[in-house]
């Protein structure tokens, strides 16, 4: 049986049909810290692993296309023989398996497991994942039904899969033509005459820098004001750098609620904030804040079915869920480190839950990437002192 595919996982899949160098974008790799409390064996975690993954279709699925229309396909279950098992080194993060893009079109699986014993009771679980399969909200889910089975408590079977997949699927198809939704963004959009292709066509031409750093942010302040700070003290400092009059920063929007919180997908629609050049920077918070609160509420509308040549954005943005741990009286898993091959952006911004930033720079637009950083949170740190 063939599923119907979410709105990003059709773009994923028409981007790297045309340019196969695409697939660098959309690695997703982690690394995963598991200790166990009881008794369990080295087998018995490699058999939790694959009852977890064959237990989400979807981990198994390859796009095809039947009657002019992009499905998914399921291949056979996944065997404890293509995991893979590693020594520990103290560079895990340099692992072969996370520097191998996927090929979405050809390849048999998208992604890739490796287990590494440390000692008697820790582990680490390497994973490398196409953005077509996962999403970074999926981790969470990966991790507890990962646990669960080791307790013998398996909380998601297949019955479950096809139950929260097609509900799912109905909300995309039930938003899709929404006009609401579309006069939004054609309001939003409406002085943006031209994408700066050149900001985007040839950044992938340049080598990834990776700059993380803890930052100062007020924990009280909800997560969309937060991620409005960043994006604005950001998007405001770059458009000077570039004298370019709007920036369009691509922020995804999970799509996940109540009744699809453990399904592993790539299930995100990304949503365009603009940020006007001649704004100032309190105006600029403000109309940044209001856009995320605008974009939750259009969860599920496939924004590029009418608005695909808007989604080439100078930066993008996303608040992730990591350094998370979660215990039950088997095993305790947490995430590590998240990282990716190439950036989906020129600019690629990721705050996590315990404020630590990671910029990825992708661009010659640029020349300084540490004094951008640093003037971008100097913006930032007087915006946040003022509140």
């Amino acid at each position: 049986m063939n599923y119907n595919i979410s709105p990003i996982q059709r773009d994923f899949y028409l981007e790297c049909m045309l340019n196969p160098l695409a697939n660098k974008k959309f690695n997703i790799n982690m690394i995963f810290t598991l200790k166990i409390k009881s008794e369990s064996s080295e087998q018995e975690i490699l058999e939790a692993i694959c009852s977890t993954v064959n237990n989400q279709p979807l981990l198994l699925s390859r796009p095809c296309i039947e009657n002019s229309k992009i499905l998914l396909n399921f291949t056979n279950n996944f065997s404890i023989k293509e995991i893979a098992i590693g020594k520990f080194t103290n560079f895990l993060e340099k692992d072969d398996m996370f520097n191998v893009p996927f090929d979405l079109v050809n390849d048999k699986r998208l992604f890739r497991i490796k287990l590494i014993k440390h000692s008697q009771d820790r582990y680490y679980l390497l994973m490398s994942a196409h953005h077509f399969i996962f999403d970074f909200y999926s981790a969470k889910a990966f991790s507890q039904q990962i646990i669960d089975t080791l307790q013998g408590n398996i909380t998601f079977t297949k019955k479950d899969f096809t139950k929260e997949y097609l509900l799912t699927i109905n909300k995309f198809l039930e938003k899709q033509n929404s006009l609401k939704y579309e006069n939004i963004f054609l309001k939003r959009l409406s002085k943006i005459r031209k994408v700066n292709e050149k900001i985007f066509s040839d950044f992938t031409k340049f080598e990834k820098i990776e700059i993380s750093k803890k930052i100062v942010m007020e924990q009280s302040n909800d997560n969309n004001y937060r991620s409005a700070l960043l994006i604005s003290a950001f998007g405001y400092t770059f458009s000077r750098y570039i004298n370019k009059e709007y920036i369009i920063v691509g922020v995804p929007v999970p799509n996940r609620i109540k009744s699809n919180r453990k399904l592993i997908s790539s299930l995100v629609t990304t949503y365009p904030v603009i940020i006007d050049s001649k704004w100032s920077i309190e105006e600029c918070i403000k109309c940044v804040y209001k856009q995320l609160i605008e974009n939750l509420k259009m969860q599920f509308y496939d924004f590029n079915q009418k608005f695909y040549q808007y989604s080439k954005f100078d930066m993008m943005f996303t608040y992730y869920p990591s350094k998370f741990a979660i215990s039950n009286s088997s095993a305790e898993i947490k995430m590590d480190n998240l990282f990716t091959i190439d950036s989906p952006s020129p600019i690629h911004l990721m705050l996590n839950d315990d404020n630590l930033l990671l910029a990825e720079f992708q661009t010659n637009l640029i020349i300084n990437k540490n004094d951008f950083l640093e003037e971008s949170l100097h913006v930032l740190l007087e915006r946040n002192t003022l509140q």
